[in-house]
């Protein structure tokens, strides 16, 4: 009897610690997909006239069609310009 006991302890332990470190996965899973997906947007690209020479100082402006929320960035002087940040939404 005392074998069987023993056997049925080590059985729920070892459950217990599958059901545990199955949980600790999801959310190692999960916590990452959704850090990543919170604020991880970049808009970088070039101004250039139609010959394809480059347009240093040229101001360009990103706009959020449902908000009308603008952004603004300057190309630099190789006619790259950066945008870090996505537009937030208003509630």
């Amino acid at each position: 009897m005392q074998s069987h006991q023993s056997f049925k302890v080590r059985l729920e332990t070892r459950t217990r610690a599958l059901i545990l470190w199955s949980a600790i996965l999801v959310l190692a899973i999960f916590s990452g997909t959704t850090a990543n997906a919170q604020f991880n947007a970049s808009l970088r690209g070039t101004v250039s006239d139609p010959s394809g020479a480059v347009i240093p100082g040229a101001t360009v402006t990103l706009t959020e069609k449902n908000t009308g929320q603008n952004k603004v960035a300057q190309s630099d002087g190789s006619g790259i310009y950066t945008f870090n940040r996505p537009l937030r939404r208003s509630s």
